[in-house]
């Protein structure tokens, strides 16, 4: 898919078309929500049966892009379409999800509603494409952008050093104004690419990270079967049997520009899935540390207050999904809210700050224990607890 036809497709999408385009997967518009320029719906992209899924799924007007708050993190609508189409054991590529929204707008232009055809595609068995290989591209693409210290120093103000940024190869744009991430799986090879813009109206409409695209070629990839970083560092993960897991690429770069022996990877959203599970298994991780941004929640309460306490039970929902898996988990949280801003990741405010939130890291067992005896959680942080203790039970 060329990124003239990507870009166009973005361009001419309307609400009204992700209202039809979400119908196809059986999230009515009866059960859609619209709050501040936001549809808030059911998680129809990892919920065959709607009637079990949960209103975290967002769709961002100003920006165009989904987020689901439960596993699939942030998704564009094409990423929407192949992750909706997934769980419903179907395999989709982003050319074919192209072919749908060009469909839908066609026939809102033509006649003001959309009819689509079923896809012309076989079932797969999920199980069988949840192993299959990721795309190998030619790595060569990288030679195609800078490593000039002059642009990687914005990144360098930012607490990545030159050294850590030679090693994982980061580049620069000129032309494009935007930094280059090449993404290696485990076993070395390169499996994509990403690229952070700078260009403000890029980053005003949701662009601010995305598959790099070159001479029409998606360099995309599957950001559940990647734990960036650790093509370098499972050797000091295996031996420490201990691992650290951030959301972003940036904040393993930053985590290795401070230490030697680096024992973090990334996990590409807010989401641990069973693929990367397997991947720290193999290492024989016994702990996990999670160390997730702090995010707060999108909407207000009646009283205007956002909540800051929402990323905290973002990650005790992982954790329990760790647990559940046999792992050890300790949090690492800015538990008085006295550090960090919304979105930022624990490491984002230094070295000094980051040592803090480490020192001060809990176990989310005896996390889990506090809070069921001394009651002092709030309703969000109880059903994330009890449902720890259910795992241990069993």
């Amino acid at each position: 898919m060329t990124s003239n036809r990507y870009q166009k497709i973005l361009d001419q999408l309307t609400t009204s078309d992700i209202i039809q385009l979400v119908s196809e997967f059986g999230i009515p518009e009866t059960s859609i929500r619209y709050y501040n320029n936001q549809l808030i719906m059911p998680t129809g992209c990892h919920n065959e049966i709607i009637g079990n899924a949960k209103h975290k799924l967002y769709y961002y007007e100003d920006s165009k892009k989904f987020h689901c708050f439960t596993c699939c993190g942030s998704l564009n609508p094409f990423e929407f379409i192949v992750q909706a189409y997934r769980t419903r054991g179907i395999k989709y590529s982003v050319s074919n999800a192209a072919t749908i929204l060009e469909k839908i707008i066609q026939a809102r232009l033509k006649d003001g509603f959309a009819v689509i055809a079923p896809p012309s595609v076989q079932p797969m068995e999920v199980e069988e494409d949840w192993h299959k290989a990721l795309t190998e591209y030619n790595p060569a693409v990288m030679d195609c952008f800078s490593r000039n210290k002059k642009y990687l120093k914005i990144w360098e103000k930012e607490g990545i050093s030159f050294g850590t940024m030679e090693k994982f190869g980061i580049k620069f744009d000129m032309i494009r104004n935007r930094m280059v991430i090449p993404i290696y799986d485990d076993k070395n090879k390169f499996v994509g690419a990403k690229v952070r813009n700078f260009n403000q109206d890029d980053i005003e409409n949701g662009r601010k990270y995305m598959p790099l695209i070159h001479n029409n070629e998606l360099y995309s990839y599957d950001k559940g079967k990647i734990l960036y970083g650790l093509n370098f560092n499972k050797g000091t993960i295996k031996k420490a049997k201990r691992a650290i897991i951030f959301e972003s690429e940036k904040s393993t770069l930053i985590y290795d520009s401070m230490f030697v022996g680096n024992r973090a990877v990334s996990i590409g959203g807010s989401c641990v899935s069973i693929y990367q599970v397997e991947l720290l298994k193999q290492l024989e991780v016994e702990t996990i540390v999670l160390a997730l941004d702090n995010d707060y929640s999108l909407m207000p309460n009646e009283q205007g207050e956002y909540d800051k306490y929402f990323g905290l039970y973002k990650m005790l929902k992982e954790a329990n999904k760790l647990v559940a898996k046999g792992f050890n988990v300790e949090i690492v949280y800015d538990w008085e809210q006295e550090f960090l801003e919304n979105k930022d990741a624990p490491i984002d405010r230094g070295r000094e700050i980051w040592n803090k939130l480490y020192r001060a890291r809990r176990d989310f067992a005896e996390l889990a224990e506090k809070y069921l005896k001394k009651g002092e959680a709030n309703e969000r942080v109880k059903v994330e607890v009890e449902d720890f203790w259910w795992h241990r039970l069993w």
